[in-house]
């Protein structure tokens, strides 16, 4: 970014008759200030940004945002509360620019998307991202303010815990676009289940620009429920052929190099080659329906997809030896786990599928029926075994049913001596589990075994 001081001030609210400083970037880390930095101070549960002011000048800060005054030699901005001014600010840099915004949220996928669809619009000019998942009221606005502001494109990922982040992180971006892949029971014991969940989701549509699209997932009923209230011009996506939507996929086969997908976009079937890190339909069909929106040629799409690098934890496969490895430990809500389970099964034909789970957080009341219907996925795909780590077990047994090999255990050795007990030659391994679960312990162990 670049803006003047005279420029900042009225952006986040306050009145300045200093000298007029250009801001080339900004921050709330004084270890990483850079000359020309604005420097952020926040106050954080262990720390306080206030404290570090004079480092971060030191640094070459050439001005503060601060919710009080500070002995600094450069100029201070003082505002009651520092982490809505960065979004303030952030909405202002966001105004002074001409790329197209697209918005990216969901309960599941909204990385691998983000990333995936910044690949395809790649080629049709310059592209601004966040970088990982900086989604929240800290991370998006630090993450506009990152971008140079020539960009023709900003493809940026929302995440929202509370009720209110929505509407926060939505005034803020002020999307063309939002993209919404799914809603499931992920943070649903604060946003109150699937149709919770759903509703605070179709926020981000009450927030696009004038002719700003919707793009929605027609197969989650309840996310459609909630997103047609908004009125806006909109496109749907599904991942099978069985849903009516815009965009779906109606086939998918495995290739040498990937996954070649035949989808149906506008009436026209479309045959698009993809690399073996766009694994889930669902995702692929997303992507279209938002390029495709945008204007996009399918050879272009397929460029793009076929682009795609794996992202570690996000369903990478690793074969070792006979085996076959997937990653998928990055983090885990119901929504997500029937994905997994429903790609992993397809993957491994007929080839035994062994499930290395580990609880999911977040889900407060709902987490017994949740964990139960873990178990019965599990159970549907017929795993030999079912290593489980973490807390409602007893649902996750429940769900298995009697009889099912369950190994609750919080040691990698000890769910490796009970996969190693079972002799299988050539299993495919699904790792997963919420943020928490740290279930790549358990993959670390598996793969230095199986190497």
């Amino acid at each position: 970014m670049r803006m003047t001081l005279n420029a900042i001030a009225p952006a986040v609210g306050v009145p300045f008759s200093g000298e007029n400083v250009e801001v080339t970037g900004v921050t709330m880390d004084s270890r990483r200030v850079r000359p020309g930095d604005l420097f952020v101070a926040v106050p954080g549960a262990r720390v306080d940004g206030h404290d570090f002011a004079k480092d971060a000048v030191a640094a070459g800060a050439v001005a503060v945002l601060a919710s009080r005054p500070l002995p600094v030699s450069v100029p201070v901005l003082v505002v009651p509360d520092t982490v809505r001014a960065l979004g303030a600010l952030a909405r202002a840099w966001r105004d002074a620019t001409r790329a197209r915004v697209v918005a990216v949220t969901g309960s599941a996928g909204k990385t691998t998307v983000k990333e995936t669809l910044a690949l395809v619009l790649s080629g049709q000019g310059k592209v601004g991202k966040n970088p990982g998942n900086f989604n929240n009221q800290l991370g998006l606005p630090l993450s506009m303010l990152a971008l140079d502001g020539d960009e023709d494109f900003w493809v940026l990922e929302v995440g929202i815990s509370q009720p209110q982040d929505m509407d926060e992180l939505g005034a803020i971006l002020a999307p063309d676009m939002a993209l919404i892949t799914n809603a499931g029971l992920a943070h649903a014991e604060a946003l109150g289940g699937v149709d919770g969940v759903a509703r605070h989701k179709a926020r981000i549509l009450a927030w696009l620009r004038p002719g700003g699209a919707g793009v929605w997932n027609m197969g989650c009923p309840e996310l459609h429920a909630a997103c047609v209230q908004a009125g806006c011009p909109s496109v749907t996506f599904a991942g099978s052929a069985d849903v009516d939507a815009d965009v779906r996929v109606l086939a998918r086969h495995k290739t040498p190099a990937g996954f070649a997908f035949t989808v149906a976009c506008a009436g026209d079937s479309v045959q698009l080659q993809a690399t073996a890190a766009c694994a889930h339909a669902e995702n692929v069909a997303a992507v279209v329906a938002a390029a495709w929106y945008l204007g996009v040629p399918m050879t272009a799409v397929e460029t793009g997809l076929l682009a795609v690098s794996p992202q570690a934890g996000r369903f990478v496969c690793r074969e070792r030896g006979a085996w076959v490895l997937i990653d998928d430990t990055y983090n885990a809500n119901p929504l997500s786990m029937t994905t997994a389970f429903a790609e992993a099964r397809q993957m491994a034909g007929s080839r035994p599928l062994v499930a290395v789970l580990g609880e999911m957080r977040e889900l407060g009341a709902h987490a017994p029926a949740a964990h139960r219907r873990l178990g019965e996925l599990a159970r549907a795909a017929q795993c030999p075994l079912v290593v489980y780590r973490g807390a409602h077990a007893d649902a996750v047994a429940e769900g298995l049913g009697p009889g099912a090999a369950l190994c609750v255990t919080d040691t990698p050795k000890e769910a490796w001596e009970a996969f190693a007990a079972l002799g299988l030659p050539n299993a495919v391994l699904l790792f997963k589990g919420s943020r928490g679960s740290r279930m790549e312990e358990f993959l670390a162990y598996f793969e230095e075994r199986l190497a």
